[in-house]
């Protein structure tokens, strides 16, 4: 088969507009970013979204969104927590009812090309490593908590105890009253006279 040099001439440009034109669909997303916002088309649909992305310099694995009329390219990657189930992007495009342009608030987001193999592999990463990084810190926490529980307990179980005596309570080792132990003076005092010397001589005297 031959082909004419007007054809062969054409041909790379036909195929090239094929490869802008094609693209996959990523997801329903709740934002595009800092994506740029190329206006309305009164007719839009996925493929011209994708035609004028590619047109302004955005490659394969660049991003074309749609809502409605309005179209929006970017080379950053959307955002793992924006992703919204499908059912939030339902309403037909205007210019290709077969096609779906996001909803109310909502964005088809369609990769040039193909969806790239590691897409949200660092956003997967990054949520594993701050995962295992707040286990490991709820981990250290409960182990600082079980050890001064245990300080606790062990200076508690060797602390003195101080005892306070009852109110009114009488010391055991009070001191005996003075009248205790002192003797009982008699009841009664005996006075017998003591004989002097000038009593006894009066008496010898009279008898003689």
């Amino acid at each position: 088969m031959k082909f004419s040099p007007s054809l062969v001439a054409v041909l790379p440009f036909a195929l090239s507009a094929t490869a802008r034109s094609t693209s996959t669909y990523v997801g329903c997303f709740s934002t595009t970013g800092s994506w740029e916002d190329f206006g309305t088309f009164t007719f839009q649909s996925i493929g011209h979204c994708v035609e004028q992305c590619s047109d302004a310099g955005y490659n394969i694995h660049d991003y074309a969104a749609v809502q409605d009329e309005s179209c929006y390219c970017g080379d950053s990657d959307p955002a793992k927590a924006d992703l919204l189930d499908d059912d939030e992007c339902t309403a037909k495009c205007p210019g290709y009812a077969g096609d779906t342009c996001g909803g109310a608030k909502t964005w088809s987001v369609y990769a040039i090309g193909d969806v790239k193999d590691d897409l949200w592999a660092d956003e997967d990463e990054s949520s594993s490593t701050a995962g295992s990084s707040t286990s490991t810190s709820t981990e250290e926490s409960t182990a600082v908590s079980t050890a001064t529980s245990t300080a606790a307990e062990a200076a508690t179980s060797t602390a003195p105890v101080e005892v306070k005596p009852a109110s009114g309570t009488v010391s055991s080792s009070a001191t005996p009253s003075a009248s205790a132990s002192s003797t009982p003076a008699s009841s009664s005092t005996s006075i017998e006279p003591t004989p002097t010397g000038n009593s006894a001589s009066r008496r010898y005297s009279f008898l003689f």
